[in-house]
């Protein structure tokens, strides 16, 4: 086996693991291969699984995005992880662990990239230049145990460009195409972990933080796009972030809206 397709290190992942600010370490499992590992925690966590818990997999055979879209993800090229959260900060302030997690994974890729190269696409994207080099999907869910996030995080590793299919080659990269090397998969997801494990409580005491850092690496500010939001088009410039991190959107005939969830139909290019 290739450098290329080498599999993550379940028992460096186990004895590196990070610590949370909760001062337990995350509980990192990994699969050969599953349907969802968004699935997979939220099972877990049905039953009683701790905050922290995490499930890696090599390849997923019904990865997705938000609003159902499709992850496409090659055998041992990614990373594919879902973490369990049980955040005790009210449901509204939920929302803000997308704008960290983003954060954690522009972080995490920085070192092998150009450092401000990689950007935040409100409200999921990971992306370097106007191509998709990660996404997140944040899903909450109630249980006997109370509510609880699952956090899922896709990115592209170890890709080729003729690994993608033809009509996402101009859409999407990965940090092999980004970087011309090849990357430890292991290392790199141990990475996201500590960033994230340092991000994720500033959630509730100090937000104000990193919501200064998703302006500094959005790719949107300053933008006109175009949404649909409730089934609507609503279009407008970008001109910054909400408390919770939505959208603060300038119409050309209206005051400043706030954006909490839509769809991207158009970004107008500077």
């Amino acid at each position: 086996m290739s450098k290329i397709d080498a599999a993550l290190d379940a028992e460096r992942l186990v004895r590196e693991a990070p610590i949370q600010a909760s001062g337990s370490p995350f509980l990192i499992g990994v699969k050969r291969a599953t349907a969802s590992t968004n699935d997979d925690v939220r099972a877990l966590a049905a039953v009683g699984a701790p905050e922290g818990t995490v499930i890696c997999a090599e390849e997923q055979a019904a990865g997705r995005g938000r609003r159902g879209n499709v992850w496409i993800a090659p055998a041992r090229r990614c990373l594919l992880l879902s973490i369990l959260l049980r955040p005790a900060d009210d449901p509204p302030l939920w929302p803000r662990v997308t704008h960290l997690a983003a954060l954690a994974v522009c972080r995490a890729i920085a070192p092998v990239l150009v450092p401000d190269c990689p950007r935040v696409k409100w409200p999921n994207d990971v992306m370097v230049g106007d191509r998709k080099i990660a996404g997140i999907l944040l899903e909450s869910s109630a249980s006997s145990s109370g509510g609880f996030l699952v956090l899922g995080i896709g990115i592209n590793v170890n890709i080729k460009a003729h690994d993608f299919p033809a009509e996402l080659q101009s859409a999407a990269t990965s940090l092999l195409i980004e970087s011309g090397a090849t990357i430890d998969r292991t290392g790199l997801l141990l990475n996201l972990l500590r960033e994230f494990s340092t991000l994720y409580p500033l959630g509730v005491s100090a937000f104000d933080q990193p919501l200064s850092e998703v302006h500094q690496r959005s790719n949107l500010l300053g933008r006109e796009v175009t949404l649909t939001v409730s089934g609507n088009l609503v279009s407008g410039r970008v001109v910054g972030f909400g408390e919770s991190g939505e959208l603060q959107l300038k119409p050309d005939d209206g005051p400043i809206c706030l954006v909490s969830s839509g769809e991207l139909v158009r970004v107008k290019q500077s």
